[in-house]
């Protein structure tokens, strides 16, 4: 399973390969259930996979930055943002799972921060607290903190 109030990063097959720095992204909910958009009217919910296969990144977000939030509110404003999704159809361009996340980190910011998906890929991609999950080996080089991401 994922960390908690996680965002999680696992490659595309073949795509990935050609270009590395194009993913699939989720987000996982107080426990470390991961969930992303997965498709027309489906959002997945597992605790080991994305619907491209096991996350092989992920950042966990900054307890002082998240901090007033509590578990029952993260939960809440994901599932919130599940069920919108779970109505929307999927389009790679302007409504996929980096959208989804963006929705989900906007709903917990009460609307005051502008996810969007360049903020979202720019912030997990440069962020220093991304992190390898165990047996999964992919390079990555960190530099900033632009989500509020843990520095540890």
């Amino acid at each position: 399973m994922a960390p908690s109030r996680s965002i999680v990063w696992a490659p595309i097959p073949c795509l990935s390969s050609l270009f590395p720095m194009i993913g699939h992204f989720g987000i996982t909910d107080s426990v470390g259930v991961i969930h992303d958009f997965g498709g027309d009217f489906y959002v997945n919910r597992s605790e080991t996979h994305t619907i491209f296969g096991p996350p092989t990144l992920y950042t966990q977000l900054s307890e002082e930055y998240w901090s007033v939030i509590s578990d029952e509110e993260w939960d809440s404003a994901l599932s919130m943002t599940i069920t919108k999704y779970q109505k929307k159809r999927y389009n790679f361009f302007i409504n996929n799972c980096h959208h989804f996340v963006a929705a989900v980190l906007k709903t917990l910011s009460s609307g005051e921060k502008k996810y969007t998906i360049l903020s979202l890929i720019r912030a997990f991609r440069l962020s220093k607290a991304v992190r390898q999950i165990p047996d999964r080996n992919i390079p990555l080089t960190a530099h900033s903190d632009a989500l509020g991401c843990e520095d540890t």
